[in-house]
């Protein structure tokens, strides 16, 4: 009775920790960290810290853009009801939302020595003046398109909301239009701007751990009851699974305050990597005939060898100045190496306490283990040359490669924030810009003084390739004083300029001018619009804009400096390719390293590492030969690959040599490895692969692409690692197999 009492309080102790650790980390789930995209850079960057500045200054991420498109023309009193009744709508939002439509905008009229505004929309009619209005440079494409079919409306969100409280406030006003929508018309409607993106960003990570994660846990569940054929065997799988997620919960809430895009893709992976050494792990436990002890002895130091091979890859993304990137390989570290310490120091314990015995485990041969040792010893050249020349095509259209890394088409096609982007880019011939601020090289200068050498400039500016329009303060004034010629033929230069100021007084007392023109700071902003997105095309509009800044034109009255969104987007672009590098060669240095104290032999090392390459050389040339561009986090995808396919060479090999060491010969040591290993080697790369469909629900390009050619570089690491490794021992090592 004692000994009965003592093991179901020895249970109880056992399984509670692990229930109260679940619920707890159910409740920090909640916790969604909004994504800014300054977060993408360290806190005291140089090139965060201006950009902070610069939004501080003009408040841009507080608008969101309104498409409003009909498959017609639409006629002034349509664009009036459908104007004022959405304004409505939006206007009595808590807190209240300004909104900007062409139903309330005004513009200037100059007549009898004195300005009024004028509203677009008058009597439910666009008078013939006020179509011609809408054609300047000042309202162009800020308000309506050309055919009258599409409107667009400004949202300006109340600058005191919170951090916490922005995607909830962006989601109830995107609710209230989708509602009145379905009142009012059939309209087509799209959202932009950057807390649009927040949004989406928030409610993919809400999907990803709601929808995604127990599919994934039920397929993961399904497979190893498949391999094992053993209820047991899949609740001790779920619950060090569940223990290793429920620590990286924990330690992304202590470091970011809340799940991030990134960090809840690193979920992901510490729930699928934590099956690598559970499946060999039961595989070993029944190959051993259910003898817990030498199932530890034999697997810990490979286990601990994959496990810090694995850590390794993820670490090296540290080297990464992409923040989330890199906390992202710090999460998954330590996810992994969580897991590892809960298999071999934990689920031993578990198992004593709960009886699991290998006759519950069904053995499946999977090779025909003879019959691919002959494959590979009759053609273990030919084998060799093949693998080099596909390397070699693979590595020849892996020139191809370009990098292009876009905010807004971090989403598949089908999605809202890229429909979106196609919908401003069609209608506006615009998707986004860059800003460019202007201050006097002169301190004592003002900057109201130098307006004529900024328009020389914006002329400048109108010749780059990529320009669609532009907005500054110089166009603003240079449309006042064309109504005041227009309303008074005999007015004077002089008066033209006294009738100048008075108006832009008017508008600075009101705040009108915040958008274009800081005095405190003696600087004008230049939003210049572009027709594309593309990083290559970012980039060289950029440089012939610095180009610009260093013209002695210029360079000698103003400081021309390019900010907002797309230099930190230019910035982190242009680091990608630096980043990869440092992460990858520190990958396979520190990697190399491991083989080379594994087997205390160099060229032992650096046979094994050959197959461990081809899998980057074979994702880098799908990716040259389908065009399929790099992004920031895309190189995540090299450290991840090496880091995870090393797993399989270390078994196999640590395998080959306990062998070679018994004094069987290589057929034998080949053999014997490939009887007691393929089923765990084909298993663990199996639910790797068959796990990454779970990615494609995701609607994030990042997970779809991840998750294909993850799948696709661990199945060619198998394949090398099963045939193109025994073809590399025995032609270049047979010889040494007593060393």
């Amino acid at each position: 009775m004692n000994k009965v009492m003592h093991n179901y309080i020895m249970k109880v102790l056992v399984l509670c920790p692990g229930i109260i650790v679940l619920f707890i980390c159910v409740n920090l789930l909640r916790n969604i960290a909004p994504f800014e995209i300054q977060k993408l850079l360290p806190k005291d960057h140089p090139v965060r810290l201006t950009y902070e500045d610069y939004a501080k200054k003009y408040n841009d991420e507080n608008q969101i853009f309104l498409l409003l498109s009909k498959d017609r023309p639409m006629k002034g009193a349509e664009i009036e009801q459908v104007a004022d009744s959405l304004g409505r709508v939006i206007r009595y939002t808590k807190p209240p939302t300004d909104v900007l439509s062409i139903g309330n905008a005004k513009y200037v009229k100059f007549a009898d020595g004195g300005f009024y505004l004028e509203k677009f929309i008058k009597d439910s009619q666009i008078s013939l003046e006020a179509r011609e209005k809408l054609k300047t440079q000042v309202w162009d494409k800020t308000l309506v398109n050309a055919d009258f079919s599409t409107l667009i409306f400004t949202f300006q969100l109340d600058s005191r909301l919170k951090e916490k409280e922005r995607v909830p406030y962006v989601k109830t006003i995107m609710d209230k239009v989708k509602k009145w929508n379905e009142k009012n018309g059939d309209y087509e409607l799209h959202f932009i701007g950057t807390e649009v993106a927040n949004y989406h960003f928030t409610q993919e990570m809400i999907k990803n751990q709601t929808i995604i994660t127990p599919i994934l846990l039920l397929m993961l569940g399904l497979f190893f009851y498949y391999l094992f054929q053993s209820f047991i065997t899949v609740l001790f799988t779920y619950y060090i699974m569940f223990l290793g997620y429920a620590a990286t919960i924990v330690v992304i809430i202590l470091n970011e305050g809340g799940i991030g895009p990134y960090s809840s893709f690193a979920l992901f992976f510490v729930l699928i990597v934590s099956t690598s050494d559970l499946m060999h792990f039961f595989n070993t436990f029944n190959y051993k005939r259910g003898d817990l002890r030498s199932t530890v002895r034999a697997l810990f130091k490979p286990c601990f060898l994959t496990s810090l091979t694995t850590c390794i890859g993820f670490a090296s993304l540290v080297f990464n100045e992409n923040v989330p990137v890199r906390y992202f390989g710090l999460y998954c570290s330590f996810g992994t190496a969580v897991c590892f310490l809960l298999t071999f120091y934990f689920l031993p314990y578990l198992m004593k306490i709960f009886p699991v015995s290998s006759k519950n485990l069904v053995t499946m041969k999977i090779l025909n283990t003879e019959t691919v040792w002959l494959f590979i010893k009759q053609r273990a050249k030919y084998i060799i040359v093949f693998f080099a020349v596909t390397a070699a095509i693979f590595g020849y259209f892996s020139k191809n490669i370009e990098i292009n890394d876009n905010l807004y088409k971090k989403f598949l096609p089908a999605h809202p924030l890229s429909l979106a982007v196609d919908a401003f880019s069609n209608y506006f011939n615009f998707v986004g810009s860059v800003d460019i601020l202007v201050r006097p090289k002169n301190k004592n200068e003002k900057i109201l003084d130098l307006v004529e050498t900024i328009r020389e400039l914006e002329a400048d500016l109108k010749k780059i390739p990529t320009t669609s329009h532009l907005k500054s303060y110089p166009q603003m004034i240079k449309l006042v004083e064309a109504e005041i010629k227009a309303g008074d033929k005999k007015v004077d230069v002089k008066k033209i300029k006294v009738l100048s100021q008075s108006f832009h007084d008017l508008l600075h007392d009101y705040g009108a001018l915040g958008e274009v023109y800081n005095e405190l700071h003696q600087e004008m902003r230049i939003m210049l619009f572009l027709n594309t997105l593309h990083s290559e095309k970012l980039e060289e509009t950029l440089m012939q804009i610095r180009k610009l800044a260093l013209d002695k034109k210029y360079s000698e009255i103003l400081e021309i400096e390019p900010n907002g969104f797309a230099v930190i987007r230019s910035y982190i672009n242009n680091n990608v390719i630096r980043d990869f590098i440092k992460s990858f060669g520190c990958t396979l240095l520190l990697i190399m390293l491991v083989f080379w104290v594994m087997l205390k032999s160099f060229k032992w090392a650096l046979v094994a590492m050959l197959p461990n390459v081809f899998p980057i050389l074979t994702i880098s040339g799908l990716m040259g030969m389908f065009r399929i561009p790099l992004e920031s986090n895309l190189v995540i995808l090299v450290c991840i690959t090496i880091g995870i396919a090393v797993d399989d060479t270390i078994h196999f090999l640590t395998n080959i040599i306990r062998e070679l060491k018994l004094q069987r010969n290589l057929k034998e040591a080949v053999i014997f490895s490939l009887d007691e290993m393929a089923k765990a080697l084909i298993g663990t790369t199996a639910v790797l692969i068959f796990s990454f469909p779970c990615f494609f629900l995701a609607d994030l390009k990042l997970f779809v692409q991840v998750g294909i050619f993850i799948a696709i570089s661990l199945l060619v690491a198998l394949i090398a690692d099963l045939i193109l490794l025994p073809a590399l021992i025995l032609i270049f090592l047979n010889k040494e197999k007593n060393s």
